[in-house]
């Protein structure tokens, strides 16, 4: 931008910067009067810090521009009469969180709706919440998707199989044996399904959004697969060294043209790589030598804060959840787990002001404080067979004042003689 139009640009919205400061001003001291520090408050985290100042700093001394002191004393009276108490408050809840005894916690669980379907062959064990809609899948032979609105009532069955699914923008990727499909339209309430667009190499475990455009596959060779949502002819594979099959894939860090990710694999433990866009669909991988753990069957990863994952594994036959300093690449903690477990951060996970994850077992869900690692039961839930426990549960937080409640989707598969029962309900439950 020239200098005579940012001269012009700043005056134009000198004044709405000025109106702007002082509604945020009268935000926080509506948020210091409230008793409880809701997780939903932490937008105002930009204005505890000198960042608003220093871009206004920088922008204005570009051009000498003459209003730079009554910004900047408006701003020091900010922080002085709100900011600095926000911050106060804003560590006194990360203190409790730290300090937290879930053990005497009430969750005051409340069942709502759920559908149900009984057959000789599992008929859903996967789901994906789009707006207000579930659509379901099934791992193993892929099934038709039932697409459900959100108190559970069947709307229809789509003529589409699915085995996984992605949500990228206001599309779903669908895959099932070898070929991903795209459903659109969901918003609109006018469903469109594109069959077979793509073609992977082997089957996909996980599918990850690299950004609006591109998404990437971690298959059961090892190898890593991009795509492209405006250009499906493009394709581009990537072998991790020496694994045999990707579980799970988490993003870590990002910056502009370069992402980094932790990937589990089913032996060989996590790789932590890179790809790196260098010009439009050409793009790199690059493999850190030194492996964040070199060994086990990883089932889930998540980033717990900047520099620290939690991962569920197994290894000798025995199952864990493991915390491991990213860039140190030790392991900080390692807790005993009864079975297969897939982490699940909740919705509106901080790692400061709400620190939870779901733990989704062979016959429970548990929940997780991350400041002090405490896990502590939270329901009953029977999910019968081994597989991949990915897409069985959805974490939702709710608008109400009474507390700070969570709506959960969770799937269930249980055997009953030589019938299956696959079952998603509603629940509700309050989170400290």
């Amino acid at each position: 931008m020239e200098l005579t139009n940012s001269k012009t640009f700043l005056t134009n919205i000198y004044d709405s910067l000025l109106q702007l400061i002082q509604n945020q001003k009268k935000r926080v001291k509506a948020l210091i009067n409230l008793s409880a520090f809701d997780q939903s408050n932490i937008v105002m985290k930009q204005w505890v810090t000198k960042d608003f100042a220093d871009i206004i700093i920088q922008m204005v001394q570009s051009i000498g521009y003459d209003p730079l002191k009554n910004i900047l004393d408006i701003n020091a009276q900010f922080a002085q009469e709100y900011a600095e108490p926000l911050i106060e408050v804003y560590f006194k809840q990360s203190q409790k969180m730290q300090t937290l005894d879930l053990t005497q916690h009430n969750f005051n669980i409340q069942m709502l709706s759920n559908y149900s379907e009984t057959a000789e062959n599992i008929q859903f064990d996967r789901i994906i919440k789009v707006n207000d809609y579930i659509i379901t899948a099934e791992f193993r032979d892929g099934q038709e998707c039932r697409l459900l609105d959100r108190d559970l009532n069947l709307i229809q069955k789509l003529d589409l199989k699915a085995e996984r699914l992605l949500q990228i923008n206001n599309e779903i990727l669908s895959y099932c044996n070898n070929k991903i499909s795209i459903i659109s339209g969901l918003k609109e309430n006018d469903i469109k399904i594109q069959k077979d667009v793509y073609k992977t190499n082997h089957f996909p475990h996980q599918m990850v959004q690299i950004n609006d455009d591109i998404f990437m596959t971690g298959q059961l060779d090892g190898s890593i697969q991009l795509f492209s949502l405006s250009k499906p002819s493009f394709s581009q594979t990537f072998r991790i060294n020496q694994f045999t099959c990707v579980y799970d894939i988490c993003l870590i860090a990002q910056k502009q043209n370069e992402n980094t990710y932790a990937v589990g694999d089913n032996v060989n433990g996590i790789a932590i790589i890179k790809i790196i866009k260098k010009r439009d669909f050409a793009f790199e991988l690059i493999e850190d030598p030194q492996r964040l753990i070199d060994k086990g069957d990883i089932d889930s990863i998540i980033l717990i804060n900047q520099n620290t994952l939690a991962f569920t594994c197994e290894i000798d036959g025995n199952h864990y959840l493991k915390i491991y300093n990213i860039e140190l690449k030790n392991q900080i903690n390692s807790i005993k787990l009864q079975s297969w477990s897939y982490l699940y951060g909740i919705d509106g996970y901080d790692y400061d002001l709400n620190p939870f994850a779901f733990i989704k077992e062979l016959n429970q869900v548990s929940v997780i404080n991350f400041r002090n690692y405490q896990i502590v039961k939270v329901v009953d839930s029977e999910f019968s067979h081994r597989l991949n426990k990915s897409q069985c549960l959805v974490s939702m937080k709710l608008n109400d004042e009474t507390g700070n409640k969570y709506k959960l989707y969770d799937v269930q598969v249980t055997k009953q003689d030589s019938q299956y029962v696959s079952k998603l309900r509603e629940i509700i439950i309050q989170i400290p």
